[in-house]
């Protein structure tokens, strides 16, 4: 038995040194590729600031404000009722299929 749990933790242990280093980029602050870590310029920057916020304002206009007046109003008595048939007509089959 302790064989085979030292020959896990080796195997295990090779595995994990057999990975890819890469953990420099890391320590130094950077992140990944180094070519791919350009600054974007400052107008950039802010056109792209301004459209990201332009957006979201234009997304929050278009999402329907919650009104009391436009709640959902109790169904009437006979559509409760088709409703709860419909519902327990949905289950029945439901046991059925099982």
């Amino acid at each position: 038995m302790r064989l085979i749990a030292v020959l896990a933790l080796v195997l295990a242990s090779a595995a994990a040194f057999a990975q890819p280093g890469g953990g420099r980029a890391y320590a130094q602050g950077g992140r990944g590729n180094p070519q791919m870590q350009r600054q974007m310029p400052p107008e950039e920057r802010e056109r792209l600031r301004r459209d990201v916020y332009d957006s979201s304002r234009e997304n929050a206009r278009r999402q329907p404000q919650y009104d009391p007046r436009r709640a959902p109003q109790p169904l009437p008595p006979d559509e409760r009722e088709r409703l709860r048939r419909d519902i327990r007509d949905a289950n029945r089959d439901l046991e059925r299929r099982r």
